[in-house]
Parts: C-alpha cells; structure tokens; sequence
C-alpha cells in the first residue's frame, strides 16, 4: 500500500484545524400584533423596531423574517438565530439565552355578550370554551392552571377573535394589546367588546440560540440598557404604556 507524501498529509491536518465558517445570526420573529406584524414582506411594529436597534449594535443583519410561531421556535432551537419577541416560560427557559425584556403586556379574557366580563380565573373556569393562540403564553398559563378540558386552541388569534364574535366560543385570552389591534383589524363591534382586567403579566423577551457567541448577547444587552436610559425605549412603545 502506497503511503500519501508527508506534505499532503500536513496539508490535510491543517485544514482540519481550521474551524467551519459559521453562518450569520439572523433575526426571526411570529406574529404578534401590534407589537411585531408582517407587512409587505417586512416586520413592522416597536418590537421588530427594537430587535432591529439592537441587531445593528452588535453587528448583525437588522432584516426580521416573519415566520409561523412553530417554525420560528424550531428554527430558534436549532441554532443561529435570535427570535425577537417571545414571552418567557419554565419550558422555555433553559432552550435559550434571554437577552433582554422587551414590553410586558397583560393577559386578559376578551367576551362578548350575552357572555359577561370576566375580571378572574375563577370566573373563567365555567366558560365551555376559551379560544388561545397555540404554543402562546395564554395556552401555557391556562393549562397549568387547570384549564385544559376547555380551552380551543387554533393557529390564528384572527380566528379566535372572529369565533368569540360569532358565538363559536365563550371567550378568548390573550394580551390586552392583541385583542385590542386584532379586533380593530378585522372590523368586528367595538360595542360588543368586553376585555377584562389582568389575570397575568405576559413579559416579552428577546431571545437567542443557545449556540450565539456571548460577545453579541453584551453588545445587545448594553444597547438596551442604553435605549432605556436616554428615552428611546419609551417613544417605540409609547401607545402601549
């Protein structure tokens, strides 16, 4: 058997020495009206807004790709990616690295009649039906709550929205921002609305793959500080205070 000349197999170690080019971080995102939305192709709204500042500190591509909220987890666990508004859970946290809090909304029940408001979690525990996006936060909290024999989960907070409008559920939770914007978008009876008081705070973070180098989480983490501190946090999320 013929041997491989010494200089080939020097060339050969040598490259594989040399580590794989890693590729770029991106920033992913799902739907989260008003807070992140797709329009045009394009991530709109404070939370996109955000990401994107602090996405440009750190020297990555401020572009936020809009995707399915089950593909933008999936993709945020493989590897390479920051998902930039993503509530935080028990579940959750270990699977990634929390960069920073972004906005804490509410979680409320949104009604309509001849349904009355509901303000508490007892009140809503004699509701047939409740309507929760699926992998939310709303799902989640409810469930560990007990709420599982009467929650209708679905893809769509629209089509929750318009199912509590038809009468097909007893009730929707999600955050107060959402119901607020989803009612409005899809032109149902602000008259019927009732949304209840808080029964949860719902904290949104920005969140990265465990696998993002901890030089870019400092980077994103220091320009928030920096938002926060001279009032440029304020003014992206002004009509949400």
């Amino acid at each position: 058997m013929q041997r491989a000349p010494l200089s080939f197999l020097a060339l050969i170690l040598a490259l594989a020495a040399v580590p794989a080019r890693a590729d770029p971080i991106s920033l992913i995102a799902f739907a989260i009206p008003p807070l992140i939305d797709e329009r045009d192709g394009k991530a709109v709204g404070p939370g996109a807004d955000l990401a994107a500042e602090l996405a440009k500190a750190a020297g990555i591509d401020p572009v936020v790709t809009v995707l399915p909220v089950g593909r933008a987890y999936l993709e945020a666990e493989r590897g390479g990616r920051i998902l930039v508004m993503t509530t935080r859970t028990p579940d959750r946290e270990p699977k990634f690295t929390w960069v920073a809090e972004s906005f804490v909304d509410q979680l409320c029940f949104a009604t309509v009649p001849p349904h009355p408001r509901v303000d508490t979690l007892d009140e809503a525990r004699s509701l047939e039906s409740i309507g929760v996006r699926s992998y939310a936060f709303a799902e989640e909290f409810l469930r560990k709550n007990g709420f599982d024999r009467n929650l209708a989960p679905t893809t769509s907070s629209n089509f929750s929205a318009q199912q509590l409008m038809r009468g097909r559920i007893d009730a929707w939770a999600t955050s107060r921002a959402m119901i607020v914007d989803i009612w409005r978008s899809e032109k149902l009876d602000p008259s019927r609305l009732q949304i209840g008081t808080s029964v949860a705070p719902m904290p949104y973070w920005i969140a990265a793959s465990k696998d993002v180098a901890p030089d870019i989480i400092l980077k994103m983490r220091m320009r928030a500080q920096e938002m926060k501190s001279d009032g440029t946090y304020d003014k992206l999320f002004a009509a949400f205070k």
